[in-house]
């Protein structure tokens, strides 16, 4: 019997973005770069891999983000998803951002539970992925106020800060 892999993705009804696109070679070489600094300043394991896919989306705010799987986490092994056409610096950004948010992920800080559909943050149930759901589509203002949001916000400002020094 094959393995059945749940992602966090299949409990939104609303679609996010499109067909992923090719990531040209300019675009491969700054995440490349800035995934390096990263994971050398968040102490990550080279053996976390991220594959970069660019996506097309109608969600003005959808810059970035990273697919949740009850595989990937398991596996060390995620897919970074950046919005096509987006300048240097808001890419940088972006990367660093859902970099954090995989850091968040293997020390396990922030937890997807496929079977209660519940989001953890520091072993504390915070939201189910219904109203996560809702956040994420309809009030960014309240999502940016998630703690693992507030977290990787923190976080990649830093970077930012400390890689353009």
């Amino acid at each position: 019997m094959g393995h059945i892999q749940t992602r966090y993705f299949d409990y939104i009804k609303e679609d996010l973005f499109t067909t992923s696109y090719i990531v040209q070679p300019e675009e491969k070489k700054t995440v490349d770069r800035v995934k390096k600094f990263a994971y050398a300043e968040l102490n990550i394991p080279s053996s976390i891999r991220i594959t970069t896919r660019k996506i097309r989306t109608n969600k003005k705010s959808l810059y970035a983000g990273v697919n949740v799987s009850s595989n990937n986490v398991k596996n060390n092994n995620y897919t970074l998803f950046i919005r096509e056409n987006m300048p240097q610096e808001i890419l940088e950004r972006m990367v660093l951002h859902e970099i954090a948010h995989i850091k968040q992920l293997h020390k396990e800080e922030l937890v997807f539970d496929f079977e209660r559909k519940m989001i953890m943050w520091k072993k504390k149930d915070i939201i189910d992925f219904k109203k996560y759901n809702e956040l994420l589509t309809k009030n960014l203002n309240e999502y940016n106020k998630l703690p693992w949001e507030v977290d990787a916000n923190e976080i990649s400002a830093e970077l930012f800060t400390k890689m353009h020094k």
